[in-house]
């Protein structure tokens, strides 16, 4: 089962839970210290006064859990619906016999939501979460009939450069890297996308999984075992 804690917004929200809860902890002893010069060194009713700021900075301290939901909801509103969909197509990947899956691999700029090296050839795909009707038209991607401020294409291609690069480098071995561009929410006009865009599959969910299985590269088991071993290793590095 995949790993939801491999995705962009668990791993953004646990660093804003942890930046929170270390502001909490320094808030704490920043009052207990202070508290207690006061009360043994300086005027009593300062101190008294200081116990009771003290007493409601702690209730917010015991009510930290509230505010850190309130973070993650935040996140989720934003990041989430991408999260998700890259959960889903995850799961969709592990299930694909012989492929190694990384994912979340971070480049120079950016990441790549997932690499899948198999039997069939090595893959980049990027997720997406948009809602609609995907479609080609006038040499660009739209969705309802109106055009991304982003350019897509350009970034799974990118991401696969980068990949093709970075595997050339470091095994000397030449490996064509399959773009995959997945809309996980949306529908697909089959009319105007209907083979590779710009060298990029566009497809919606379930149908990077064909791509995949039905690649005519040939990977053998320890070339498999040596990219994946090589992409492992730069990602917990």
């Amino acid at each position: 089962m995949a790993d939801n804690k491999d995705t962009f917004v668990y791993k953004t929200f646990k660093k804003r839970n942890n930046q929170l809860v270390k502001i909490a902890l320094f808030l704490f002893a920043f009052i207990i210290i202070v508290w207690w010069f006061l009360m043994f060194f300086k005027n009593k009713d300062n101190a008294f006064t200081f116990t009771v700021i003290g007493l409601i900075a702690i209730v917010l301290i015991i009510n930290i859990d509230k505010i850190i939901s309130r973070g993650f909801n935040r996140l989720d509103r934003t990041w989430g619906k991408g999260a998700k969909a890259e959960f889903a197509i995850m799961e969709d990947l592990e299930k694909i016999q012989g492929c190694k899956i990384i994912n979340d691999f971070q480049m120079d700029r950016g990441n790549i939501d997932h690499i899948c090296i198999s039997p069939t050839g090595i893959f980049t795909i990027e997720t997406k979460a948009a809602y609609g009707i995907i479609s080609y038209r006038d040499g660009k991607l739209k969705r309802n009939g109106k055009e991304f401020e982003k350019d897509f294409l350009r970034q799974v291609r990118g991401e696969s450069f980068f990949l093709d690069k970075l595997i050339k480098e470091r095994l000397k071995k030449d490996y064509y890297i399959v773009p995959i561009l997945v809309f996980a929410n949306a529908r697909i006009d089959t009319g105007t996308i209907f083979h590779p865009i710009e060298k990029v599959w566009v497809c919606r969910r379930g149908f990077e999984c064909k791509v995949i299985e039905n690649s005519r590269d040939h990977l053998n088991n320890e070339e498999i075992n040596e990219v994946y071993s090589l992409l492992l290793g730069i990602k917990n590095s």
